[in-house]
């Protein structure tokens, strides 16, 4: 028996012989079977030109994509600052920066300018009229993670618009220590030592999560401002301060020399505390009226507790501890001196001259107090005439109860009364 074997247009006639694996014509025709496929795959894939068709493109990164900042320290200053910054973009530190003379550290002459301060410090030598950055009539300008101090002013964008602060510790400057115009985010930072206020910022801004310590003023914000999570302590005047419009929420004002917390008309200041400062603990001033103050401690403040000397607002739940000097029938826990307010659900105990404090309507437009306890003040009710008042009754005391059942009451079911024990 015999078979034919077809390579395209060849054939190999093949004898049952031609596969004894012993044999010399068995390797013959496998190495010719070999060849004839090599020819056949040659054809089907043939190479391409091994000419390259040109200089090869590089693959690789350049330096400028790698990190597109630029080193602040690479920039020359002029006359009054070691470093100047003239160009938009984003610039970083990669060592601190020693004064080196009498004018800033560093200055900032471009609008959009990111400075990332990578933990570093920017150290002056208390010069006057020097900054450690400075940015006049810029917008846009941000700085972050670093250390400012011994300068006359740390930070100072006061005209700069649209600024965002965050992770910043300004210490030891001469006068201010951080300060930023209108529209900015102040996040996060830490005042300390500074000759004049510790952080401010203008109008319409946000300053969360900040402590301002030991500086001549702590924390202040613009008109229409936010100030949120904030801790002022030990400043010698004012703790805290907003303009119109602001709010003040959830912050700690204490042993500050002046005001714990100050805020204007129609302002909110909800859930701070303020204690042991040496003038008012929380003070709204009469420039516009429509304020809240609610959800408040104010303990052992020199002054009232809490003083509301505006119209059309409400004053509600807050608690007021032995808030006022010795002697004096000027202050209380809390006292309102304007008209058409709602006094509500407060609790004042232990002032030393007076537990509530409101003045008589001279317009016809009396105060609502309602549903508020006082116990243990130099005097619990000091109410003018013209007002509205829920009746006030002594709560009688009640005999021991351990059980279910018992109690004397509190002597009325009026919902609006108010309460002295």
């Amino acid at each position: 028996m015999s078979a034919r074997i077809v390579f395209g247009t060849f054939f190999w006639k093949c004898e049952p012989s031609d596969f004894d694996m012993n044999s010399k014509r068995t390797s013959q025709v496998a190495l010719l079977c070999l060849l004839t496929l090599g020819l056949k795959f040659s054809a089907l894939f043939a190479q391409g030109s091994l000419t390259p068709p040109g200089a090869p493109a590089p693959v690789f990164k350049t330096l400028s994509q790698i990190e597109p900042r630029a080193d602040v320290l690479a920039l020359a200053g002029d006359g009054s600052s070691s470093h100047l910054i003239t160009n938009a973009g984003s610039y970083y530190l990669t060592t601190n920066i020693f004064a080196v003379a009498s004018g800033d550290g560093v200055r900032i002459q471009a609008n959009n300018v990111t400075i990332d301060l990578n933990g570093f410090a920017i150290m002056g030598a208390l010069a006057t009229g020097s900054a450690g950055i400075r940015g006049i009539n810029v917008t846009n300008v941000a700085i972050r993670n670093g250390t400012v101090r011994d300068w006359a002013t740390g930070v100072t964008l006061g005209s700069a618009r649209n600024c965002a602060l965050n992770d910043l510790r300004i210490l030891n400057n001469r006068s201010a220590g951080l300060q930023a115009g209108p529209n900015s985010l102040v996040r996060d930072c830490i005042a300390e030592g500074n000759g004049g206020a510790g952080i401010g910022a203008g109008e319409g801004s946000v300053i969360s999560g900040c402590t301002a310590r030991t500086n001549s003023g702590g924390i202040s914000a613009g008109s229409g401002s936010v100030l949120s999570g904030c801790s002022s302590l030990s400043n010698t005047n004012l703790g805290i301060v907003a303009g119109p419009g602001s709010t003040i929420r959830d912050s700690v004002a204490r042993d500050n020399g002046g005001i714990g917390i100050q805020a204007t008309g129609r302002s909110s200041v909800l859930n701070c505390t303020a204690s042991r400062n040496g003038s008012h603990g929380i003070w709204v001033i009469n420039t516009e009226n429509d304020c809240v103050v609610s959800g408040c401690l104010a303990m052992g403040n020199r002054g009232d507790g809490i003083w509301v000397d505006a119209a059309n607002s409400r004053i509600s739940d807050n608690t007021c501890t032995a808030n006022g000097p010795v002697g004096s029938t000027s202050f209380a826990g809390i006292r309102i001196t304007n008209s058409r307010n709602r006094v509500e659900g407060n609790t004042l105990f232990g002032n030393r001259n007076r537990g509530l404090i409101v003045s008589a309507s001279s317009d016809g437009f009396g105060s609502f107090v309602v549903r508020n306890t006082a116990s243990g003040n130099g005097v619990n009710y000091d109410i003018g005439a013209n007002n509205n008042v829920g009746v006030i009754v002594a709560a009688p005391l009640s005999g021991a109860v351990l059980g279910d059942t018992g109690g004397a009451g509190v002597g009325t079911t009026n919902p609006w009364a108010n309460f002295s024990h």
